[in-house]
């Protein structure tokens, strides 16, 4: 007698990803009611109810998650003010205040606020203002760019900065003092000097002399070559 083929049905399994019911929101959401420091692909997971490898068809890896829920933190406090119409030094400065005080309260998480992984929709509106007060000023397209560029640098730097002041941890001054201390060199008058000081570099007045040389050189760059 021949065997009749087996038409029974088998239980779909859960797929991964899309299949799996997930979204890059569910998965952002979930990953920013954890601690930054539990934060894991399998602790996300976890959260959701899924297996770990249902997450990477959206994310890669924990970076890039780090990254996606810092940015997601740093948009809820971002307030973009008009650049229209304002001086080009005045519209460099507002960019960059606007910036750091929208990036600070993201707090250890601003070490994920990489400017390769920027949602740039975000800034879309206040770039083409800025780049167009510049070029405005006089900076032709590609230093324009630039400036910018070091700007979003000078911005993402200090927010880390700050963070890491609140919570009390200010660690250039002590590794600095470490290698002094243990330095073959007789003498390291300046370092010597300066170090006692105890300047505070992760401070308002850091980010305003930042602002200040990136101000004045940029005029540089305005006047041309004086040679």
């Amino acid at each position: 007698m021949a065997r009749q083929p087996n038409t029974t049905a088998r239980p779909a399994t859960r797929g991964q990803g899309v299949h799996a019911g997930l979204d890059l929101d569910q998965i952002v959401d979930a990953a920013s009611r954890l601690e930054p420091s539990t934060l894991t692909m399998r602790a996300v997971a976890a959260e959701l109810g899924v297996d770990h490898k249902a997450l990477n068809h959206h994310v890669r890896d924990r970076d890039t998650l780090m990254g996606l829920v810092a940015w997601r933190a740093f948009a809820a406090r971002y307030a973009p003010t008009a650049l229209g119409h304002a001086d080009w030094r005045e519209a460099c400065s507002v960019f960059a205040h606007n910036f750091v005080d929208a990036a600070i309260p993201v707090g250890p998480l601003t070490d994920n606020l990489s400017l390769r992984g920027t949602p740039l929709t975000l800034f879309l509106e206040q770039l083409d203002i800025l780049l167009g007060t510049l070029v405005d000023a006089g900076f032709d397209d590609e230093t324009a760019l630039r400036m910018v560029t070091l700007l979003s640098t000078i911005c993402v730097a200090h927010a880390q900065d700050a963070v890491a002041a609140e919570a009390d941890q200010r660690p250039r001054r002590a590794i600095v003092q470490a290698a002094l201390d243990d330095s073959p060199s007789p003498a390291l008058p300046n370092l010597a000097r300066i170090l006692p000081l105890e300047v505070d570099t992760y401070s308002q007045r850091q980010l305003d002399l930042s602002l200040r040389i990136f101000l004045a050189g940029a005029e540089d760059l305005l006047r041309g070559p004086t040679g």
